[in-house]
């Protein structure tokens, strides 16, 4: 199974429907489940292509599954991103970031309003391992740029934020992060792509958290993680980014094609929350 090449300059709504891996030889109306925990090879040449990375082709469902793909294929593609990996949460998708991009001695500028478990993970545990980190006041562009050190290697933003809904101004953000040779990344996962797509106005990395827009109806829990692979900045990912792949925890793809329906749904009921939010008909 292959990605399925689309035309540029499409719609959301279309991206949503249509952005996903090509269907089985068996020609399925709905999306499959691949249940399964690995995949057979056709022989043993091709099989150490695979492994090693130097061929496409489906594996073992820790990195990555068919049905996982058409989800990142298809979330990817509304973000504007250039790839993007599952999790099994949220939070995965933020632990998997950081495992990727940091190390002893870095340091990281994070709002001060970001959902509680990402402030405990970036201040208390990533800095168990050396990892330095400054909160600041997410709509106060100043306070960002004055906690940026020689050492910053990411700035991490969630806008709006959860629970307290704080914006920030993420082409701001993302021109200090630049400008320091740092990566700015944004949890989407309050506007989700039909609302707000940080990639377009200088972010680097987004996040997502199933559990909230994304999904929308309270069904699953999983994460994602998207990259501007292409961009001069996206140097700093060395191959601990590639490596920490192997050890993600994996969205399992009986929550993820729950998932898949959820997209195509997206824009409209990111529009109907608006109005509801505005106290107009939906």
């Amino acid at each position: 199974m292959s990605e399925r090449k689309l035309p540029e300059g499409l719609h959301i709504d279309t991206l949503a429907v249509r952005a996903a891996v090509d269907k089985s030889q068996y020609g399925e109306n709905s999306e499959a489940l691949f249940l399964t925990s690995s995949f057979t090879q056709p022989d043993s040449e091709t099989a150490a292509r695979r492994f090693s990375g130097l061929e496409d082709g489906y594996i073992y469902s820790r990195f990555t599954n068919p049905t996982n793909a058409s989800m990142e294929m298809r979330l990817a593609a509304l973000e504007g991103a250039e790839a993007c990996i599952s999790t099994s949460s949220g939070m995965s998708a933020v632990l998997l970031l950081c495992m990727g991009l940091l190390k002893a001695g870095d340091h990281v500028v994070c709002s001060q309003s970001v959902f509680g478990s990402t402030l405990k993970l970036i201040g208390s545990e990533f800095g168990k391992f050396g990892v330095h980190s400054t909160f600041v006041p997410q709509t106060d562009v100043a306070a960002w740029k004055a906690a940026v050190r020689p050492n910053t290697k990411l700035l991490f933003a969630e806008t709006p934020t959860n629970p307290l809904t704080e914006v920030c101004d993420i082409r701001a953000l993302a021109d200090i992060a630049h400008n320091a040779g740092a990566l700015l990344a944004v949890d989407n996962c309050f506007c989700t792509p039909a609302l707000q797509r940080p990639i377009s106005l200088g972010a680097d990395i987004v996040v997502h958290s199933g559990t909230k827009y994304l999904d929308g109806q309270g069904r699953v829990v999983a994460g994602w993680v998207m990259v501007v692979f292409t961009s001069p900045r996206l140097a700093v990912i060395d191959t601990s980014w590639v490596e920490s792949i192997s050890f993600q925890a994996a969205s399992r793809p009986p929550l993820t094609i729950k998932l898949t329906t959820a997209p195509p749904a997206v824009c409209w009921r990111m529009a109907s929350s608006c109005c509801g939010w505005l106290g107009r008909p939906g």
